[in-house]
């Protein structure tokens, strides 16, 4: 059995067995149930601001494990000498593209999920995580029209691209996102520094501003809602350092009220300068990959 992590709710028992593998900082017995309602409320905002094609690019939200056949482990007991023979003229199988040799200490690993809850302890103390969404490769077109991210188990630290991970504030309506990704050496472009004050991007979006910081372009972007209302966010993010093999680092930072009013959500969310802080990190920028991974596999 191979274990993918996906965007799309499917066992929880996965889920539950994923946790105990890794270091992820969520509690012993997470509310799963409210994780998938936090997904599902996120994926909806998503969807709404950005449409579809932008999580096929790796910004979809949501940690939630489904687990699918993977190559079996048993012996293979067929006669070899029954089994007919290709044709003279068959067309030979497809390689795996060799990835470039990368030495592993310059991969990120398990341990950076800690390093991404240290950051933001550091700037927004108080805040439990309550979730995840990572990525080492893609899966085949959905039925949304998306290529969902995903992770194997083993996970592939050559081509690991996107840890996201979830926070919220107990006892509030606060919830803060935390992305840090490597962007496609050709990517689709979608959204970037270059159009993401676009106002097509979020009608409903009350400023945008760009900067450059040390070198790095930083959007930020305030009094954010969606015309199904209730839910206002304000964001912050960073594009760089560059890779050596092209893959641009981008770091999100999402901070999400629920409220009736903008001026009710800012009581809640944290200040745009924390968020900058935290976004602006060097903790936070994942380590880029030695490949990234075949974005529109069939």
């Amino acid at each position: 059995m191979t274990t993918h992590e996906t965007e799309d709710a499917s066992s929880a028992g996965a889920f539950r067995r994923e946790l105990d593998e890794l270091d992820t900082g969520l509690p012993a017995s997470p509310d799963l149930g409210r994780v998938e309602g936090i997904v599902r409320r996120r994926r909806r905002i998503r969807l709404a601001g950005l449409g579809a094609a932008a999580l096929a690019v790796g910004l979809g939200v949501g940690v939630l494990a489904v687990t699918g056949d993977g190559p079996s482990n048993a012996t293979d007991t067929t006669d070899a000498a029954a089994a007919p023979a290709p044709p003279a003229d068959a067309a030979p199988e497809p390689q795996a593209p060799q990835l470039p040799v990368v030495d592993p200490d310059e991969l990120a690993g398990p341990g950076f999920g800690a390093q991404q809850r240290a950051a933001v302890a550091r700037v927004l103390p108080g805040l439990e995580k309550g979730g995840q969404m990572r990525g080492d490769h893609y899966l085949p077109l959905d039925d949304t029209g998306t290529f969902p991210m995903a992770v194997e188990t083993p996970v592939s630290w050559e081509t690991f691209f996107n840890w996201t991970s979830f926070f919220d504030a107990p006892g509030s309506s606060l919830h803060v996102d935390v992305a840090s990704t490597r962007e496609s050496p050709t990517p689709v472009q979608i959204t970037g520094s270059r159009d993401a004050c676009r106002a097509d991007l979020y009608p409903y979006r009350a400023t945008c501003s760009e900067d450059v910081v040390d070198g790095r372009t930083v959007v930020t972007s305030d009094g954010i809602r969606f015309e199904e209302g209730g839910t206002w966010f304000r964001q912050v993010e960073v594009y760089g350092p560059q890779g050596e093999r092209d893959m641009e680092a981008k770091v999100v930072v999402s901070a999400f009220s629920d409220a009736r009013t903008r001026a009710a959500a800012n009581r809640t969310l944290p200040s745009l300068d924390d968020l900058q802080r935290l976004a602006l990190d060097p903790d936070l920028v994942l380590p880029e990959p030695a490949a990234y991974p075949d974005e529109f596999p069939e």
